[in-house]
């Protein structure tokens, strides 16, 4: 079975919502790629869970199986509430440090010549931040995926105030090398207000499909002349999230943004696998 075949399969096996909800909700579907953690009133109220996920504690979490595969055969993972506690905190450092920083400013026309800010290195001008790449919930999710000898450190904050077109986060990394992003969104997202949207599968960068959609993709502009759709109806999966929900993506899975509401807070921190001096890639 090819991988695209196997997407299809599992996407077709899913359980789905409740009547009337969005069929892109992560929230509504049951299945490895959400785990639920118990969390304030305020948060839980805002974030539906899993029906299926096992609740853990921040202190016993660990990925399990099940979304380990999910992540490597999907490329995206969603996990609820795991630091709703921390949430208050996270938001009034990124706050603290926008207004501390000169933010760098782009219109490109990835985000349709719309504002984006971005503190490139956020989590080195705080402490508390900066603590977050050895919290054990964040070590027990990148370990398992890109071995425990992994590299990490880079992180970046951002204020959007824009859409952004269907894109990989590659930028430049070898595609053949294993990067890792954990986004915290400082708001409440759904498809109406900018949550973000991914293709499932497309992680798997060397398949036709991956590669036909990077191409097709490349250019927001030219979309609907190929594909006969604007961008925002490209077939995808809307991640639905709250603060103190976290998204673990592999830096080649294809994602965008629509319907986007003003001054989005993005925390995202970067990881990439190890690769042996061998294979290392050349300058």
């Amino acid at each position: 079975m090819s991988v695209f075949s196997e997407i299809r399969a599992r996407l077709a096996t899913t359980p789905a919502g409740r009547p009337g909800d969005d069929p892109g909700d992560v929230r509504n579907r049951a299945g490895t790629a959400v785990a639920t953690v118990p969390a304030p009133s305020t948060a839980a109220s805002s974030a539906s869970a899993s029906s299926s996920a096992s609740p853990v504690t921040p202190e016993d979490f660990a990925l399990t199986d099940a979304q380990k595969t999910f992540f490597d055969t999907f490329g995206f993972l969603v996990l609820r509430g795991l630091f709703a506690a921390e949430m208050g905190a996270i938001t009034d450092e990124f706050e603290r440090v926008f207004a501390e920083q000169t933010p760098w400013e782009s219109h490109e026309d990835l985000h349709f010549n719309e504002q984006r800010l971005i503190v490139p290195n956020i989590i080195d001008h705080s402490p508390m931040l900066l603590g977050l790449l050895n919290d054990p919930r964040i070590t027990r999710i990148v370990a398992p995926i890109l071995g425990g000898d992994y590299i990490g450190g880079q992180s970046d904050g951002s204020l959007f105030s824009c859409e952004t077109s269907w894109h990989a986060d590659t930028f430049g990394a070898p595609m053949e090398q294993r990067h890792v992003k954990i986004s915290f969104y400082l708001e409440s997202l759904d498809i109406a207000s900018g949550a973000i949207r991914v293709i499932p599968g497309t992680n798997h960068y060397i398949t036709n499909y991956a590669r036909g959609l990077r191409r097709d993709l490349n250019d927001p502009a030219r979309i609907e002349s190929i594909l006969g759709v604007a961008p925002a109806e490209i077939p995808s999966w809307t991640v639905h999230s709250a603060p103190g929900d976290i998204v673990v993506w592999d830096f080649r899975t294809i994602h965008a943004s629509f319907n986007g509401s003003k001054r989005r807070r993005l925390l995202s921190l970067n990881f990439k696998e190890r690769l042996p001096d061998a294979a290392a890639p050349t300058a």
